[in-house]
């Protein structure tokens, strides 16, 4: 059924594309991971793609029927569909990235990116925009590459053989490759079925210890670095004859030195240093703790006050009252008058900080919470204590207590009781005061009966019930008759 179905146009190998990497000194090459697998077929197209599957060796047991759902490698038109599906991307973001739609339309065939250009920040703008694009289906660049280091993304992973720095008498690369070699040939027999590996050790028996066969040939007597470079017609000898130790006795042939020099100096990645516990890390790093604080704490407050330093005289005239001034050590301070007193410099010059800065509404919540939630004038008083006057710290303070969810909780109204319905002699309109009445007594209190004598009493107090009116009367004992 595949020789019925047409290639389709956008296949045939654009003429441009040959020749773009060598249009410009910038090339970089990328491929789309697995471009067939992304792509749905539509359901109409899903049933010509049918197989049966029998599951386990049993001829009997009732085949499975199941059909494709993506693009096949196999089938001829499936180049066409994928390219058909990246053109469509460039088109659409034809406009908001060029560049790479550009790549993606004139220099990509099938799933192979193609382009150069002629600086390396293009470059990197067309890997951007080409990587963007790509995502937009879900499709990605596995393996970005390019000729300048600048641009290429897919540096050696391996960093163990690594070419030193400075020519070496015996080049270790060289070494590290035939060592590698001779470990392969020992170990790799076992891993092979039988009959493969007994001829691998008959192969080993016959040729001895590799590690003894080998010879070094140094740079200037090698003939393969002939191929490398320019030699005259008369050297070319030296390719075909080989080296003239070779003609002498093998007692004579040049022998490797296994004293190497030293290596030059390499910069290593640094390994971050990790700790368990906080505990050690800050006693591993506690020298000169007290130092460290205070100029820690130096440069902070003059990232707080950099908004005030953009135009000092301004600042100056706007906080006049505080009289600014810029100590030893640059930081704004309050002037005042208490220059003549016995308090510590901090306390008579506090630093003033603008209340606009994130750090300083960052300390604010810090010292609200330091002290327990109280109000905005205890945590202002506790930080001229500390040497530190906010400028607008009321406005501020309030801000920080009002979005606390501590405080918001606090500040809470308790739910209150709905009162009942009143009763109906309280409420009745047009009544004579003392109508209904209430009475209760109130005291013991002492009354004066006589000059010398004092007797105990209480107090009768009458309320109406309807205009809240008050009668008070005396008596001396609490008994039906006295009442």
């Amino acid at each position: 059924m595949d020789i019925l179905v047409e290639r389709g146009v956008v296949r045939i190998l654009d003429s441009k594309m040959p020749v773009s990497l060598e249009r410009r000194k910038v090339a970089v090459t990328g491929d789309i991971s697995k471009m067939f697998n992304q792509i749905e077929m539509s359901e109409a197209d899903q049933r010509f793609h049918r197989f049966i599957w029998r599951y386990g060796n049993e001829s009997c047991s009732a085949p499975f029927a199941f059909q494709w759902k993506r693009v096949l490698f196999g089938d001829t038109c499936s180049p066409d569909f994928a390219m058909f599906v990246i053109r469509m991307l460039a088109n659409v973001k034809e406009n908001a990235q060029p560049i790479g739609a550009k790549a993606l339309k004139e220099n990509t065939y099938i799933d192979d990116v193609a382009n150069s250009v002629s600086e390396p920040e293009e470059a990197k703008r067309t890997i951007t925009e080409v990587d963007s694009i790509v995502a937009m289906d879900k499709f990605s660049i596995k393996a970005w590459n390019s000729n300048h280091a600048a641009v290429d993304k897919n540096p050696p992973e391996n960093e163990e053989f690594v070419a030193p720095l400075k020519h070496k008498s015996t080049p270790k690369k060289e070494l590290m490759g035939a060592i590698a070699m001779s470990r392969l040939v020992e170990e790799v027999s076992s891993r092979f079925i039988p009959f493969v590996a007994t001829r691998i050790q008959e192969f080993q028996d016959s040729h001895g210890n590799v590690k003894e066969e080998l010879r070094y040939v140094p740079s200037k007597l090698n003939p393969a670095d002939d191929l490398t470079k320019p030699i005259p017609v008369e050297a070319l000898k030296h390719w075909h004859q080989g080296p003239d130790f070779l003609k002498q006795p093998e007692s004579s042939w040049t022998k490797f030195d296994d004293k190497l020099e030293t290596d030059s100096e390499i910069l290593e990645k640094p390994k971050p240093k990790t700790f368990s516990f906080v505990e050690a890390l800050v006693e591993e790093s506690s020298v000169n703790v007290v130092e460290e604080l205070g100029s820690a704490k130096q440069i902070v407050i003059k990232l707080c006050q950099a908004s005030l330093y953009e135009d000092l005289e301004k600042t100056r005239r706007k906080y006049f009252k505080h009289d600014i001034r810029v100590d030893a050590f640059g930081v704004l301070r309050s002037g005042g008058r208490l220059d003549q007193s016995n308090l510590p410099d901090e306390l008579k010059h506090p630093v003033i900080l603008p209340a606009g800065s994130q750090l300083v509404r960052l300390l604010a919540e810090h010292c609200h919470r330091k002290f327990k939630h109280q109000g905005y004038r205890v945590v202002i008083a506790n930080l001229r204590l500390e040497g530190i006057l906010i400028v607008g710290g009321r406005k501020l303070l309030k801000s920080v207590a009002a979005r606390c969810f501590f405080c918001r909780i606090r500040r809470k109204k308790f739910l209150q009781q709905r009162m009942g319905e009143l009763p109906s002699f309280r409420i009745q309109p047009k009544l004579a005061p003392f109508t209904s009445v209430a009475m209760d007594f109130f005291g013991h209190l002492k009354v004066k009966q006589s000059r010398n004598v004092a007797v105990d009493g209480s107090v009768l107090i009458i309320t109406c019930a309807t205009t809240r009116c008050i009668h008070l009367e005396l008596c001396l004992t609490q008994d039906t008759n006295s009442f």
